[in-house]
């Protein structure tokens, strides 16, 4: 399992003071940068986490970000892509989940696997795992600051040849190189955004393994095209020539849209996933009293046999909630199954049995324990003879996964109450997202705001959403409390008010943004536990 690092806070904020750049060159360059020459040059970068993409940046257009500059710098840094084996994982939404399962399942069937993964909940360091086994750590602040000092030189001299050389480039181009560093034999690399034109798409053929594309909807439209047809070209344009493709359960329109794409492509096989090849799916929580004594999870079992693709597995579980998180398990399971029967990778029923287990992915529809800092200070003030009240991290922030979050609380909380905490960035869809939180009958909600990658640019006002809450709701039948908040500390307050007021069995919802679940789990830290 991956260890859970304590926060390490001001990760970017600085650790020395200023000292002046050095001309110097070669090999004894690399010895004469500090830490805080590394980290104004990494916050001199262009960071379109903080600012949002370009129009048209995500697209095979002349708008597109060109790969030019990611591959001048990997050359700066000795290609170290040539040296390992990768499977790339895109889509609009599970691909997250799809590269933890494909990570960990590998770990467990004997492989030395890196992992990079984006964006991070508390700390950037978890973007970047190695492991083999059991063991899987992510990169040390201490293994990470050294790796950028010692390539300062390189890095230096391709941001005077690209000026618009990007945060995500180069921390893309250095967790290939640590991967390099620690020899993995294989990679599994998650899409920033986009696919064809992202920073992580530079494998070369011979080490290209397979491409997985998840769930894709309507989402980042602007940087990608404005329609679905451009988003689907974007994300289908990783698959590779001979190379097999796998996808997960899509609507209709768009599994014709990919098959049409990938033909392009030549990709083969391509394996498109079908939700019918799942049975029983159950939630399980045998290892609790109760979803908010120990983790949740789920058990499934899968048979079927297609032209590309043989699955018999009963039984499975997962530690994940979600019908959703099933089908990025079995599409998984395609995966490793067509890694070991086209390139003979010695994938085994039982790794991919303990792999799927071992994997926890805060955010995803997290239960927090009932004695976690930030239940407590929720029912701090609940009132005896009163119902339990439980606290879910979601980072859902379309409408398609807000309706998943919704199925899955029926399912798991049929009775409860709900109360939201809500925040997003400007570039999502605040009406449909809205939209989709009033079918869920909420007793109350707070809109809120957090940085987004440690900027306000993108963060979406609590008076904006305030906003297009009254305009959504108009003409609709709405019990919900809805209040505003810009302190974190207060935002929770406002919620635990709500809750409190509630007798009745309550859940308190934080959606919209694995920044704003990034923001509770920080808070969780600061109190001085986390659960």
């Amino acid at each position: 399992m991956h260890r859970l690092l304590s926060v390490r806070a001001g990760f970017f904020r600085q650790l020395a003071q200023p000292s002046s750049f050095h001309a110097t060159s070669g090999r004894q360059a690399m010895f004469l940068w500090t830490i805080s020459d590394a980290q104004m040059f990494l916050n001199g970068l262009t960071n379109y986490e903080k600012k949002g993409m370009p129009v048209g940046s995500g697209t095979a257009s002349s708008e597109g970000l060109e790969l030019c500059q990611m591959k001048a710098l990997l050359e700066a840094l000795g290609d170290p892509q040539d040296s390992f084996d990768a499977v790339h994982v895109v889509g609009s939404k599970g691909k997250g989940s799809t590269a933890g399962f494909m990570s960990s399942a590998l770990r467990a069937c004997g492989y030395r696997v890196g992992s990079y993964v984006s964006p991070h909940l508390v700390d950037f360091t978890e973007r970047i795992t190695v492991g083999k086994g059991k063991d899987a750590e992510h990169i040390s602040p201490h293994a990470w600051w050294k790796l950028v000092r010692e390539q300062m030189g390189p890095l230096t001299n391709t941001k005077r040849k690209y000026p618009q050389l990007s945060f995500f480039e180069t921390t893309t181009a250095l967790a290939l190189l640590y991967f390099q560093q620690q020899n993995v034999d294989i990679a599994v690399l998650e899409a920033g955004m986009g696919g064809a034109r992202d920073a992580t798409n530079v494998t070369p053929n011979s080490r290209f393994l397979l491409a997985i594309i998840t769930s894709v909807g309507m989402e980042h439209l602007e940087a990608l095209g404005g329609s679905l047809e451009s988003i689907v070209k974007s994300k289908v344009g990783i698959a590779r020539s001979g190379k097999p493709l796998v996808v997960s359960p899509q609507e209709d329109s768009v599994s014709r849209l990919i098959e049409k794409e990938a033909a392009c492509n030549g990709a083969y096989p391509i394996c498109q996933v079908e939700k019918d090849w799942c049975e029983d799916i159950v939630i399980d929580i045998s290892e609790g009293k109760s979803l908010a004594a120990a983790p949740a999870g789920q058990i499934f079992s899968t048979s079927t046999r297609t032209s590309c693709c043989t699955l018999d597995l009963s039984q499975v579980r997962i530690s994940l909630l979600g019908v959703h998180q099933v089908y990025n398990a079995l599409t998984a399971i395609c995966a490793l199954h067509l890694l070991k029967s086209v390139y003979n990778m010695k994938i085994s029923e039982n790794g991919i049995r303990e792999g799927f287990r071992a994997v926890s992915l805060p955010g995803r529809l997290q239960v927090l324990h009932s004695t976690s800092p930030l239940s407590m200070h929720i029912k701090r003030s609940r009132k005896p003879g009163s119902g339990p009240i439980h606290v879910l991290l979601d980072g859902a922030h379309t409408t398609d996964s807000v309706n998943l979050l919704n199925t899955t609380l029926k399912q798991a909380f049929p009775t409860s109450k709900l109360v939201f905490v809500v925040a997003m960035a400007k570039d999502k869809d605040h009406a449909g997202v809205l939209c989709e939180i009033l079918r869920m009958a909420p007793q109350g909600i707070v809109f809120t705001d957090v940085q987004v990658a440690g900027s306000t640019e993108r963060a979406t006002s609590p008076v904006e959403l305030m906003n297009v809450f009254q305009k959504s709701s108009q003409g609709k039948r709405t019990k919900a409390t809805a209040v505003r908040s810009h302190e974190f500390s207060c935002t929770i307050d406002k919620a635990a008010k709500i809750a409190n007021e509630i007798e009745e069995d309550v859940v308190v919802v934080f959606v919209g943004s694995f920044y704003l679940v990034g923001e509770a789990l920080r808070w969780q830290i600061a109190q001085g536990v986390q659960k």
